[in-house]
């Protein structure tokens, strides 16, 4: 009979209920109407006016909702930074002199970032999956300003003064949608009662406080609040008591930082200067007649005086932040790490009990008795509300959708990673990468370029130093290759065309070295590049080619008999290069997506280097790619080669024809300077990348034009900060620029289960030959 009750109960109330929906008197006593609930009643909200921007209130307040997209702080120089606020703090004061008041919003939310994608290998799903499973819990911040007055006269003035000084903050006027369409208006109505920003709901212009979703919180005594929507989220408010002698934007920073969702909420009250100046002179006079008062106190009244007389704005302010979590268990430890960030900066706070009602409701308007006041000046608040934002790259690029990578920013959003500047058709993406030894370059390049491979005919070439990359290349499914094991021979493949013959013969000059500018070495070349095209491919080498075409007893035959085998069978230091009986580059480059070549030799070698590497690059060109990224590491010595350096200068400027980018590593940017083609490949360049580098000098980093923001992040990065990157992009001809601190650090994919995949040096590859030998081709799966 224990298990009828329940039955018996719910089978009674819903005849009862069935009988009341029959009678609308009743029915409303049984389900309550929308203007009867509770909520409802503790609502402002009206309805919409017909501006289709403001929102009117029962009391008859007006409101209107500005979003601002923030701005970017990461890398800006102190003295903007200061602007900015200083255009705040005047804000507030034209806004405070008419009596309107203010109400500041930050949202921090999770949003799920899901970028589908083919990866070509089970080590590079493996990794996309964990990178895809990492940011499905990244977050998106939202900031607001919230203006209301008693009349449209007030906050049409109000509206006025505050707009123009919001601008750097790419402020917006939040406006009704057309029917049908997703409304922002009343996604941010909604948000005021529920917390919740809502990007799909639609337009609603009458009975607001009844209409809108909202959620019913449930107070606890212990402070906690809990709501339903639709799943149970437990929050928890913290409202501050006391700020210290300063105030800045860092722990607004620092609490957006944090791994969770939260709502940082200010609500300013302007007090009337009528009243508040006398009052602060009466309170003054006070203390100055009394012996015993503290002199402090009364230097700080003085001041304050001072500064309402010279029409600074006081406001009455409550600060709180409500945290959010869908476990009790998780609310706990945010709560834990947002007080320690308040305890550091001597910021006194309130964990509120039965109090946490009325800090909930003052986020709407007309709730106006704060819970724990505080007075505060204008500039106090325009400190501590800079509005930080963080850019958040680009999530297509000329080859496709999706990012390359994804990195965290120091708000922990998400910044999907792009070589390109845009996703145009042949648009600029060449890099250059400056890192000091044993930063970690290596890994970071090899991951970025493993990304490329989400595109299906895009190759990604590394030009590889010390084997740095080879166990990643490896690992990732792609090609390794030493460069003494390459077939080459640049002649075997030439084409019989103007642009065939220009790029033998600028081949065969960077193999002339000192000699290549003097006159006869242009007829000599000349002879040999005809010469070699009438002749059928397996029968073109240098070594065939040298004694007829090449005059004795001239510097150009000296300077090539180092590449040749001559008609007495001596053999040059460099004979190996390139007489191969036919060119299997092509080939290689063709057989994964992905390839590495070892060039040891070749970069240590000013000489040997920029042929060989010319030769590479013109071959890949060539090539049927939909794309291609090139990577040169340790590029200093190739530059050392005036030749080379002039063709790296060309390459920049034209390799976006052919679809493709390329990239160069420097221990630090001096070689390029001396290069004489830094101008050059900056104009040409879309991404710089800069790691930190303590002992730098700074000389060499004033060709970027970096700013005091950026330069501290390379020279004063503390140790221990974590595996962070500073990323600038740029283009010159739309004057376009961008600047973010990226954490690179690796270990955050499937909680550091992908570092297997990341290794290098001897050992590294060592353990990979023997995994190979034991396991041959799925040598990857047993890491």
């Amino acid at each position: 009979m224990e298990t009828l009750w329940p039955f018996f109960g719910s089978t009674v109330g819903l005849a009862t209920l069935g009988a009341a929906l029959a009678v609308p008197a009743a029915r409303r006593l049984t389900l309550g109407s929308v203007q009867d609930d509770w909520l409802c009643n503790e609502l402002e909200l009206d309805h919409i006016q017909a501006d289709g921007q403001t929102i009117a209130c029962k009391s008859g307040t007006l409101m209107r909702v500005i979003s601002l997209m923030g701005e970017s702080y990461e890398t800006k120089p102190f003295e903007e930074q200061v602007a900015l606020c200083a255009g705040r703090q005047q804000m507030l004061n034209q806004i405070g002199e008419i009596g309107a008041v203010v109400r500041w919003f930050g949202a921090k939310r999770e949003r799920a970032i899901v970028h589908q994608a083919t990866w070509p290998g089970p080590v590079l799903e493996d990794i996309g999956q964990a990178e895809a499973a990492l940011f499905r819990r990244s977050y998106s911040i939202h900031w607001y300003l919230m203006l209301s007055a008693r009349s449209a006269h007030t906050l049409d003035k109000a509206m006025a003064r505050a707009l123009p000084l919001l601008s750097p903050y790419r402020a917006e006027v939040l406006t009704v949608a057309a029917d049908g369409e997703a409304c922002p208006l009343t996604a941010f109505a909604n948000y005021l009662v529920s917390g919740e920003v809502s990007h799909d709901l639609p337009r609603l212009s009458r009975n607001l406080s009844g209409a809108l979703p909202a959620a019913d919180p449930q107070f606890r005594a212990d402070g906690g609040i809990c709501m339903s929507v639709p799943t149970p989220l437990h929050q928890r408010i913290l409202v501050v008591r006391g700020w210290p002698e300063t105030v800045d934007g860092w722990p607004m920073g620092q609490l957006m930082a944090l791994p969770g969702e939260l709502d940082l909420t200010q609500v300013c009250l302007p007090e009337r200067q009528e009243i508040a100046s006398p009052m602060l002179l009466h309170k003054l006079k006070g203390l100055q007649s009394n012996p015993f008062s503290s002199s402090a106190a009364t230097a700080d009244f003085a001041a304050a005086a001072d500064i309402v007389g010279g029409g600074e704005i006081w406001w009455r302010t409550q600060f709180h932040i409500t945290l959010r979590h869908p476990t009790q268990a998780g609310l706990d430890e945010l709560t834990r790490q947002a007080s320690d960030i308040l305890s550091r900066r001597r910021i006194l706070y309130s964990v509120e009990t039965k109090g946490a009602a009325v800090a909930w409701f003052n986020r709407l308007p007309e709730h106006n008795t704060l819970l724990r006041p505080l007075r505060l000046f204008s500039d106090a608040i325009a400190a501590l509300w800079p509005l930080p934002f963080s850019p958040v790259g680009r999530h297509a690029c000329p080859w496709g959708q999706g990012p390359v990578r994804q990195f965290f920013t120091g708000t922990r959003q998400a910044y999907a990673f792009q070589f390109h500047i845009s996703d145009r058709p042949q648009s600029l993406g060449n890099f250059l990468v400056f890192a000091p030894s044993g930063s970690g370059k290596s890994t970071v390049i090899a991951h970025l370029l493993a990304g490329l491979t989400r595109h299906a005919g895009v190759l990604s070439l590394i030009l590889d130093s010390k084997e740095g990359t080879r166990f990643m290349v490896e690992a990732f499914g792609g090609l390794y290759q030493n460069f003494d094991s390459l077939a080459l021979n640049p002649l075997a493949v030439a084409e019989d065309s103007r642009q065939g013959r220009q790029r033998l013969y600028l081949l065969l000059r960077s193999m002339l070295g000192e000699v290549a500018d003097a006159p006869e070495s242009g007829p000599i070349l000349d002879h040999l590049i005809a010469t070699a095209l009438q002749l059928p491919p397996h029968q073109r080498s240098l070594s065939a080619l040298f004694e007829p075409c090449v005059p004795a007893q001239t510097r150009q035959r000296g300077a090539l008999a180092d590449w040749v085998v001559d008609g007495k069978g001596k053999a040059g230091r460099y004979s190996h290069v390139f007489n191969a009986a036919k060119d299997s580059l092509a080939s290689l480059l063709g057989q994964a997506p992905m390839v590495g070549i070892n060039m040891n030799e070749a970069l240590e070698d000013a000489r040997l280097a920029p042929p060989v590497v010319a030769h590479i690059l013109e071959t890949i060109t060539a090539s049927r790619h939909k794309g291609f990224a090139v990577f040169i590491d340790e590029a200093a010595n190739l530059l050392r080669n005036g030749v080379f350096a002039d063709y790296v200068r060309v390459l920049y400027r034209e390799v976006r024809k052919q679809d493709g980018i390329v990239g160069m590593a420097f221990q630090d940017p001096a070689a390029l300077h001396r290069s004489g083609i830094a101008e050059a490949a900056l104009e040409n360049t879309a991404t710089l990348i800069f790691f930190p580098n303590t002992m730098g000098r700074k000389a060499d980093y004033e060709v970027f034009n970096l700013n005091d923001e950026q330069k501290q992040f390379i020279f004063h990065s503390p140790p221990g900060s974590g595996r962070r990157v500073l990323v600038v992009r740029r283009d010159a001809a739309s004057g376009y620029e961008e600047s973010v601190i990226l954490d690179v650090d690796l270990s955050q994919l499937a909680d550091g289960d992908c570092l297997k995949y990341f290794r290098s040096g001897p050992e590294a590859v060592q353990r990979m030959v023997d995994l190979q030998t034991q396991w041959g081709s799925a040598w990857a799966a047993h890491l």
